[in-house]
């Protein structure tokens, strides 16, 4: 027997996660088990539908337990750590989690904060995050969402109490129901894996039952009943049409229509709340709608040109669009254009875009217009035709179309020997680096992970303003017992690449360099508690490399470089006396905790969803 876990970021997984899986095991009948850290796969190109199979195929999450035993690997957890502020939409967003773990009946478990924000967001202030495991349970009878809140710091709401050594993480007893849950889940899923592999019950079912008896878990069932249902969801919904604006969802008696906002960026969150409200509302059609951006349409023909480039510039394939572009103008005639036959033909276009394969798997259409709706048209399809999925059974149809309660053997992972990832160079920069030579640490921002220290230097745009953010932040080491004035920002990337880390250092000089920028970095430092003044900036960046390097590149504006050599050594290079005094430690051993990767089993590139059509 063997636990794995999955993980997008290494210090979450080893610092947080591992010890709850560790103490569960303890509590076990069986007391050992060796566990393995897995670098999360963006997809499973595995050869077997399946219950993880079918986990990926509709979401990745920061972390999967699972267990393994002789032929079989079996999911206890998906889970998520949610950092965003408290609206409706990115509920919603992370709620496709949910609808995984209904699924494929494992625990669906989010870490989330609930912080405030001093930036105008577009969703819903005032929504109870447990309504989406309320309506789950009301519909499905699934009672594995849990929500375990990770509250801020006494005087400042807009900042998450964080663990001081490891600060992607809460610490230790800040969010009991979340240690509860992976404790419990781990030792009962243990205790009764025998029964899980031979019955009907699923893992769901089966830690529940151990759940019920924690008085954490009891308390969060109340406050899952006081939720909103499914019934008064749908009425608000309802209501919200009357009201001014846009709606992102609207309903009517026997339809419901969600709008994309875009197609980029993974369609979030409209491609969550359109996974989640197709999934629970009982209508029988479902449409997209889509705004194309162009003040000047006025015709369909001119409609359907922007909406072609726009769909290109916002990521969706180029051979996919081609093809749709031909069909589209092959039959202008039309205003509303059916494409089963043609997603049919040119599957293989599309059914590894998550974005257009949960559109075409959770909607039956789309509607496309401008922002003013002066043109139209529409696009249609027949799910049964091309999924085989009965809408009226729709849950079941889904479990069927993935496999999701099948469980296989386990993929095949092997050890990483001397590849980084960027999420363990960061790692190993503030563990080994900057933290033994006594640099203030202010603010990690890990690849796979998020964080509270966003850079808004655009606050005239309002909701349109982009955020920027900097792997670390952290003040150079006391001087004489004093308080540093100098602020380094750190970036990391996984390997050295010369455009790469000269754009990296650009972005980090600019920071540094233009007024508005660098007043922004002030607020933000302001807003997690930081009042004294800043004087300097340095600038660095963190590579790793599998040989020694030989290069004409000149660093030019960085202060600082950090360099990883085979997961095993690392030195620093800094450029004039000023850091002289900074770094003390120079080069040292690289310290990671051994990490596994998946294998593929297969060698075609393009296999993961593949294996829904054509059976």
């Amino acid at each position: 027997m063997e636990i794995r876990v999955y993980f997008e970021c290494l210090e979450q997984a080893y610092h947080y996660i591992l010890p709850f899986v560790k103490e569960g095991i303890n509590q076990s009948k069986i007391k050992e088990i060796p566990i393995k850290l897995v670098r999360s796969p963006k997809s499973f190109k595995n050869s077997e539908k399946c219950a993880i199979h079918s986990i990926y195929s509709l979401t990745t999450p920061d972390f999967l337990i699972t267990i393994c035993e002789g032929s079989v690997e079996v999911p206890i957890i998906l889970g998520e750590f949610s950092e965003s502020v408290l609206t409706e939409d990115h509920e919603l967003q992370r709620a496709i989690g949910g609808v995984a773990s209904v699924l494929s009946g494992c625990l669906y478990l989010k870490i989330s904060g609930q912080k405030l924000s001093l930036k105008e967001h577009g969703g819903k202030k005032e929504f109870n995050p447990l309504t989406v495991g309320r309506i789950l349970d009301e519909v499905f009878g699934f009672k594995g969402f849990i929500v375990g809140t990770w509250p801020t710091m006494d005087k400042n709401p807009y900042i998450l109490k964080r663990d001081p050594n490891y600060l992607s993480c809460p610490a230790k007893g800040l969010v009991p129901l979340a240690e509860k849950t992976i404790t419990l889940a781990v030792k009962e899923t243990v205790d009764n894996y025998a029964d899980i592999i031979s019955s009907n019950k699923t893992v769901e079912e089966t830690v529940v039952r151990g759940l019920l008896n924690a008085n954490e878990f009891q308390n969060y069932q109340k406050d899952i009943r006081s939720a909103m249902s499914l019934a008064d969801w749908i009425q608000d919904w309802r209501q919200r049409k009357y009201q001014k604006g846009e709606s992102r969802i609207r309903l009517d008696q026997d339809s419901l229509v969600v709008k994309i906002n875009r197609f980029s960026h993974a369609a979030d969150p409209d491609r969550g709340m359109l996974i989640f409200s197709s999934f629970v509302i009982p209508v029988s059609t479902v449409f997209v709608r889509y705004v194309v951006k162009d003040d000047s349409v006025k015709t369909r023909k001119t409609l359907i040109d922007r909406f072609i480039k726009q769909s290109l510039s916002e990521g969706l394939p180029f051979d996919f669009i081609t093809n749709v572009e031909r069909f589209i103008k092959n039959n202008l005639t039309d205003n509303t254009l059916d494409l089963t036959e043609l997603l049919q033909r040119i599957t293989d276009k599309w059914y590894n875009n998550k974005v257009l394969f949960s559109i075409f798997l959770f909607s039956d259409g789309m509607i496309i217009h401008d922002r003013d709706q002066r043109a139209t048209f529409r696009l249609k399809w027949d799910r049964k035709s091309i999924f085989k999925i009965d809408k009226n059974k729709f849950k079941e149809s889904l479990i069927r179309l993935f496999d999701s309660r099948r469980y296989v053997r386990p993929s095949s992972v092997k050890k990483i020997e001397r590849e980084l990832a960027e999420d363990e160079v960061t790692y190993v920069v503030i563990h080994q680096i900057l933290k033994p030579n006594n640099f203030d640490i202010m603010s990690v921002r890990y690849q796979g992970a998020q964080g509270d220290a966003a850079i808004l230097p655009e606050k005239h745009k309002g909701r349109e303003q982009k955020r920027m953010y900097v792997d670390v932040m952290a003040w150079l080491p006391p001087d004489n017992s004093k308080q540093s004035n100098e602020l380094a920002l750190e970036e990391s990337k996984c390997s050295f690449n010369k455009k790469e880390i000269e754009e990296t250092i650009a972005k980090l000089d600019k920071i540094r360099r233009e007024r508005i920028i660098t007043e922004a970095l002030i607020e933000t430092l302001q807003r997690m508690g930081e009042n004294r003044e800043l004087r300097r900036i340095v600038i660095g960046v963190a590579f790793g490399i599998d040989t020694s390097l030989t290069t004409s590149w000149q660093p030019a504006k960085a202060d600082f470089l950090v360099r990883i050599t085979k997961r095993d050594k690392w030195d620093v290079a800094y450029f004039g006396n000023k850091l002289r005094c900074a770094f003390k430690y120079m080069e040292g051993d690289v310290r990671l905790p051994q990490v596994y990767e998946v294998v593929s089993n297969i060698t075609t590139e393009n296999t993961s969803l593949m294996k829904y059509f054509n059976e």
